[in-house]
């Protein structure tokens, strides 16, 4: 299709990239027939369906890593079109054939998609927005976009669900309309070689990766995500701890977070450009009180408000550190950056669980409520460090060379 339009012709690109993230989010089709899947292979290894739940996501954080290497010598373009396709082979066939140990095969297939779809989806946009305040926009619109998508997939797979637990794989299919989509109107790339300390006219030019600065740009996350998942995946236990629900209540203030992530991730541009690299304060900060407020009260009210600041701190956060690993990296090492981040959010994730199981055996504790006094040391730290790194950034005149100001 030949669309003149640049405008146009971006709209269509950045709806086609909100619509690859079904892959991002595939894990929203399968958690709400997570116990019905327990229930029909309950001979199978807790290992093996365990996998089926959780897999994918670790599978996604080392493919991720490999899809940023291969961005360096094959076109984006191909290499998206190459991992939704083993993302669809994996979703649609999820449940081809009646077995745990081919479901947990296909849910390999999807993890590789899902880990390396983020990561091109993100470098696309990075060179298509060169410039900061656009790419700090689109950014911040493909991750609110991304929320949308894995609250929708979840409301249609609850509800197709009530017609037979293994129909929702079937939600899947819209995996092939989107492919179509992705050969129309994502355009061709080339792969923009990586030069190592070579001289030129102009002089000389680095482009070895900075890994001081990547590295700890990820642990940061790491932490940040890591944090943050004990609240979101384990939600359920906080709520019955503090008596202040039931499941309906758990579903609701679920969403509130997924709301949340979807504003702040809409309006990231915005924040950005007043914050810039003093963002990270604001939710390190944020979602200290956040914690604070769960820690403190015992009022489903405030439990709301503070799991809706907790996904807009998070979906703040997540734009701000896949938009400054584009930042403190030479262009031809901006995929292998963004594959970095994305494993070091992916590992967080995983990690998560454990971190809260680690906490509860050194504290003697038994509830996730009773660590969040460590949690919101860790996120005050987060933030002073943070704050610290910024002052002297600025000193140095580091701010102006990686992220120069917005124009107006």
């Amino acid at each position: 299709m030949n669309i003149k339009s640049e405008k146009l012709r971006n709209v269509m690109l950045m709806l086609t990239l909100i619509l690859v993230t079904i892959a991002l989010m595939a894990d929203m089709v399968i958690i709400p027939v997570a116990e019905n899947l327990f229930g029909e292979f309950g001979d199978v290894s807790v290992a093996v369906l365990n996998f089926i739940l959780t897999g994918p996501a670790l599978i996604g954080a080392f493919s991720g890593l490999a899809f940023g290497k291969l961005m360096q010598y094959i076109s984006k373009k191909k290499l998206l079109i190459i991992a939704f396709a083993i993302f669809s082979i994996g979703a649609i066939f999820g449940y081809a054939i009646h077995s745990a140990y081919f479901m947990a095969a296909m849910r390999v297939l999807v993890g590789i998609g899902m880990g390396a779809l983020g990561v091109i989806s993100m470098a696309i946009i990075a060179d298509i927005f060169n410039d900061e305040s656009k790419r700090s926009s689109m950014l911040g619109i493909f991750n609110g976009g991304m929320a949308a998508v894995g609250a929708a997939i979840g409301w249609i797979s609850g509800f197709v669900a009530t017609l037979g637990w293994t129909m929702v794989f079937r939600i899947y299919l819209v995996a092939i309309p989107i492919l179509i989509m992705i050969f129309l109107f994502v355009p061709a790339d080339e792969t923009v070689p990586v030069v190592e300390d070579k001289d030129d006219a102009s002089g000389s030019v680095d482009e070895k990766m900075p890994w001081a600065k990547v590295i700890v740009l990820g642990v940061a996350f790491l932490i940040f995500s890591s944090v943050y998942c004990i609240a979101f995946y384990q939600i359920s236990m906080i709520v019955a701890e503090k008596a202040i629900g039931d499941v309906a209540f758990i579903g609701t203030i679920s969403a509130l977070g997924t709301v949340g992530s979807f504003v702040a991730c809409f309006l990231f541009g915005k924040t950005y450009g007043f914050f810039k690299r003093s963002t990270p304060i604001v939710a390190y900060t944020v979602m200290a009180l956040s914690f604070g407020m769960l820690y403190f009260s015992s009022s489903s009210i405030v439990a709301a408000i503070a799991c809706t600041l907790l996904g807009a701190m998070y979906g703040m956060g997540m734009s701000y550190y896949f938009m400054h690993c584009t930042m403190i990296v030479p262009e031809s090492r901006i995929p292998m950056s963004i594959g970095f981040t994305s494993f070091c959010m992916s590992i967080g994730t995983f990690l998560s669980v454990y971190v809260a199981t680690f906490l509860q055996g050194v504290m003697g504790v038994t509830t996730i409520t009773e660590i969040m006094p460590v949690l919101i040391t860790i996120l005050a730290a987060g933030a002073a460090l943070s704050a610290v790194f910024t002052v002297k950034e600025r000193k140095t005149g580091l701010v102006a060379s990686p992220e120069p100001e917005l124009s107006e």
